[in-house]
């Protein structure tokens, strides 16, 4: 039996129906607080790294389903974090999806090209992150 918790608009959270852990890695603890508050709304727990080597020593640790990741970030960009991350065999790879301020359609094509799975203009829009959780 699935019991499923009700967000504060009476639909059932997102997290009900795409369960996933959740790693956001970004510098700025701002937009940490308000990534993790609108995925808390959706149903999700969540951890958070400060940048791509924090993300990747927390998949070393834990098990990881989803990273939304900002592009721009000190110590390790998101860039070769993610190419790091697409050397861990494909069944227990995270889903990548990049987060960026600003973005021109050659700002995609780099995201992709480094192996990220998909892509989300800051801020972000919650339709957009549901649209974008529920296809990884």
């Amino acid at each position: 039996m699935v019991h499923l918790r009700f967000s504060s608009s009476g639909m059932p959270h997102l997290a009900d129906r795409y369960p996933q852990r959740i790693l956001i890695a970004d510098d700025n603890t701002v937009n940490q607080r308000v990534a993790a508050a609108l995925l808390e709304k959706m149903g999700y727990r969540v951890q958070c790294a400060g940048n791509g080597q924090e993300a990747l020593d927390a998949i070393g640790r834990t098990a990881i389903d989803v990273i939304l990741m900002d592009v721009q970030m000190p110590v390790m960009d998101a860039l070769e974090a993610t190419r790091r991350i697409c050397q861990i065999p494909a069944d227990n790879r995270p889903w990548v999806i990049a987060l960026r301020a600003n973005a021109t359609g050659e700002d995609r094509q780099e995201t992709f090209a480094a192996g990220m799975n998909d892509y989300l203009s800051k801020p972000i829009r919650p339709a957009e992150l549901s649209r974008a959780l529920a296809h990884a």
